[in-house]
Order: structure tokens, then C-alpha cells, then sequence
């Protein structure tokens, strides 16, 4: 018998809900934008819903509170990718077989009791306290893209500057060779497809393509690094990876990497594509906000606050999908089991009952409560690295006395996107010496 309801809860009636696209969102950071001058009226609605009968929950308060309950959980590798996995949970083969095998090792496809151990191997050498061991490969990095910028030089921000960086980093910590860093540059940015509201069946089986490739490499430098012996980080992550003994479950928990590269692979593509994302998106800011630069140059002691505001206003990850493990009950609501629920963490950021004038940039408000990265159980582990790497892209342009200009009024933002990315930003190099 179906228990009764109380009376004062209510079930969800996606149907009454107006439609993400109706307050002008069709991916992309230009709709968003457009979103957030819609949504955020003083009479806008609590919530929205897409064509295939999301939710899509936006407002701080909302995100924050649904963010931490444990029934918000992942979407599993199963669900994700339902055409490559077999009746049994197996892999099967398929178009996207590729890209399954790399996100379905993500963090972010794991619930409970896969989800706690994998993100525990993480934090443990990408947490704040580890990260800061990082630090070094990134500023000697990030000082060779530096030294090799010329005054006068017109050049890319995202291509030149933010993909080199992340791809650099990573490959120094992985002691991928140069060859092998300029393949995994090169399949990063042909991945982008895959985050597109709208993909063709050719850019998904190119992004397939690139995912075989870029996994192949991460493996391969994995496995070189622990033949050396010499090699704390990946040897750490492969012993902790070793004493995980839990099954797969890709319909719910998901899987367990069955190699230190897969794992690497799996979770690293944010650190090659959306930090580069974040590190270009901060560089935008404070080409177009005058009062950004005015804040740095107070003094990089402030970077942090110019940091943390660069990706409040200019936040590179839209939004992600949750999927409910469980009937939830939430603020007089019955939202049911198995409910897709679109989290736009991006609004979060722009809402303005917790981020007065939230389209100005003013470093010096709090930044309590961010949704930059996310909130709540599912928080992504990579925040502190991508952290860093912006601090020490600043660091060096300052250090080379370096100031970048705008070369053209051209912002082309990706359109129909689940990120807030750049295509390109063309920019002219000031510098007072020649390196």
C-alpha cells in the first residue's frame, strides 16, 4: 500500500514549471547571462525545467542545501552512457566506448561506497595541503611560457597561454615527453564537443576518438612512473587504489579504476580542460574590468580575493547533473527517485540575494559560499589546484613585468555549452624587458 503524504507536502509537477530555454538559456556563457537577467527578477520562479523533464534547480540557497544531501547523487557510468554498458553492467562495445572508459572512472560518475574512497585517494595528493607541494612544477612551467613571450607579440590567451599551462603542469607531474604533451593538448581541446548542448554524431565519435588517444597517453605515462620507483605521487595513488576492495556497480556506486592511469586519466580531465577554462576566464576578467587590475596591483597578496571574484563572475563550469538515489522531500516538495536534476552552480554565483550587484566585480565582498566549484558532498577535489594555477599565472606575468591588452573587441564565447568557454582571446604583450 502507498503510504499517504502528509498534507502539507506537495509533489513536484514538472509540468508547471517554465522551461530553462524560456528565460533565455541555450548554453553557453552568453545564455547564461541571459539567464540570470531573466531568472532573477524579483517575481522569477523558484525553479525551471528542460525539454527531456529536468529539474534544474539555480538559486544559492537551493544549490547549497540540495548540493549536500547524500540521495542528490552522481550520475552513474550506466546512466551516462547507457548504450555502452550491457545488461549485466558490463562494458559493451559502442561508438563512445572510449569516452565511457575514461569518465566513467570520474569521481563525479561514483556514489556511495565508491564514491568516499576514490575521492579520499584524491584529496590526498590534490587537497590544499598537497597542492602547495604542486606549486613548483607550476610556476617553473608557467615561467617557460612566460620567458618565451615577446613585447609587442600578439598571441591567444586560451591556446597559448591556459592550455599550455595546464597541459604543461600535468605533463611535468606525469613526465609525459614534449611529443606526448602536445597530443594531449591536442586531444583536450578536440573533447570540447562533448560538454555541447547540441553535438553531431561526427564531433562525438571525433571526441571518442580523442578520449582513446589522451587515456592511452595517461596510461602509459602512469605506468612510466611507476616503473621508475621514484615517483611518491602516483605510486601513493596506486597503493591506496590497490586496498580499495569494493565491487563495481555502474548502475548506482559505479567503478573502481582498475589501474592508477585509468584513474588519473578519468579524473584529470578537468585538470587539463577546465582549469585551463578558469585560468583563461581569469585573464578575461581583468582584461575587462579595469577595477580587477586596479585590485592587483595593490599587491598579489590580494590575488586570492581577485581570484575568487574572477570566477564568481566568470565561472567556467554551467551547470552538471545530479539524479535522485531516493525520494526527497525538500522545503514542502516531493521530488522523486530517479528525477535528473540540473544543478546551475553558475547561478548560484549570480544570485542576487547573496551576491549584491552580482555582474560587478568587487574584490573585496565575502566569498563565503561560492559555488564556483560546486558545493556540498559532490565538491570538486581539483578547486585547490585550479586555485593554484591561477595564482601562479599571475605570479609570473608579474614577475616578467608583462601586461596583456586586448588586440580586438572579438569575445567568442562557445555557444550551446554546458561552459562558460572562450574559443580564443586575442591579446598584444606588453612587457618593459626582453626575457
Amino acid at each position: 500500500m502507498t503510504q499517504a503524504m502528509p498534507s502539507d507536502v506537495r509533489r513536484l509537477d514538472l509540468s508547471s514549471l517554465p522551461l530553462l530555454s524560456d528565460a533565455g538559456f541555450d548554453g553557453g556563457r552568453e545564455g547564461f547571462r541571459r539567464f540570470c537577467a531573466t531568472a532573477f527578477a524579483p517575481d522569477g520562479p523558484r525553479y525551471f525545467t528542460t525539454d527531456g523533464e529536468d529539474l534544474v534547480v539555480f538559486r544559492h540557497a537551493d544549490l547549497r542545501a540540495m548540493g549536500a544531501m547524500e540521495a542528490v547523487a552522481n550520475v552513474p557510468p550506466a546512466v551516462l552512457f547507457p548504450a555502452v554498458y550491457a545488461e549485466g553492467g558490463c562494458p559493451a562495445a559502442g561508438g563512445s566506448q572510449a569516452l565511457a572508459a575514461v569518465i566513467s572512472n570520474q569521481v563525479f560518475t561514483a556514489n556511495p561506497p565508491i564514491h568516499g574512497p576514490i575521492r579520499k585517494l584524491l584529496l590526498n595528493q590534490l587537497g590544499a595541503r598537497p597542492t602547495r607541494t604542486l606549486e613548483p612544477a607550476a610556476r617553473d612551467t608557467m615561467q617557460a611560457i612566460v620567458a618565451g613571450l615577446h613585447d609587442g607579440e600578439v598571441i591567444d590567451v586560451v591556446g597559448d597561454l591556459a592550455e599550455r599551462l595546464t597541459c604543461g603542469f600535468w605533463g611535468a607531474l606525469l613526465r609525459l615527453e614534449p611529443a606526448e604533451v602536445d597530443t594531449v593538448r591536442t586531444s583536450v581541446r578536440a573533447m570540447t564537443p562533448m560538454l555541447s548542448l547540441d553535438a553531431t554524431p561526427e564531433q562525438l565519435r571525433q571526441v571518442n576518438d580523442a578520449f582513446a588517444v589522451y587515456g592511452e597517453i595517461i596510461e602509459r605515462g602512469a605506468r612510466r612512473c611507476l616503473a621508475t620507483g621514484d615517483h611518491p605521487m602516483v605510486q601513493s595513488m596506486a597503493d591506496e587504489l590497490s586496498s580499495i576492495d569494493l565491487p563495481d556497480d555502474p548502475a548506482f556506486a559505479g567503478v573502481v579504476p582498475k589501474t592508477v592511469g585509468a584513474l588519473l586519466a578519468g579524473n584529470l580531465f578537468d585538470g587539463f580542460h577546465t582549469a585551463a577554462i578558469a585560468a583563461a576566464n581569469l585573464l578575461y576578467v581583468l582584461l575587462r574590468h579595469p577595477e580587477a587590475r586596479a585590485a592587483l596591483d595593490e599587491g598579489l597578496e590580494s590575488a586570492g580575493a581577485v581570484i575568487a571574484e574572477a570566477l564568481r563572475l566568470e565561472p567556467p563550469v554551467l551547470m552538471l547533473r545530479r539524479r535522485l538515489a531516493a525520494d526527497v522531500v525538500y522545503d514542502g516538495v516531493l521530488m522523486p527517485e530517479g528525477l535528473v536534476v540540473q544543478m546551475f552552480w553558475a547561478a548560484g554565483n549570480h544570485d542576487p540575494a547573496v551576491f549584491s550587484q552580482p555582474e560587478r566585480f568587487d574584490a573585496a565582498r565575502s566569498h563565503q559560499g561560492l559555488t564556483t566549484f560546486g558545493g556540498g558532498l559532490h565538491i570538486c577535489p581539483g578547486r585547490f589546484v585550479a586555485g593554484m594555477l591561477c595564482k601562479v599565472t599571475l605570479e609570473a606575468l608579474a614577475a616578467a613585468a608583462i601586461r596583456l591588452e586586448c588586440a580586438d573587441d572579438q569575445e567568442p564565447w562557445l555557444a550551446n555549452h554546458l561552459m562558460a568557454q572562450l574559443e580564443s582571446l586575442t591579446v598584444r604583450v606588453h612587457r618593459t624587458t626582453e626575457a
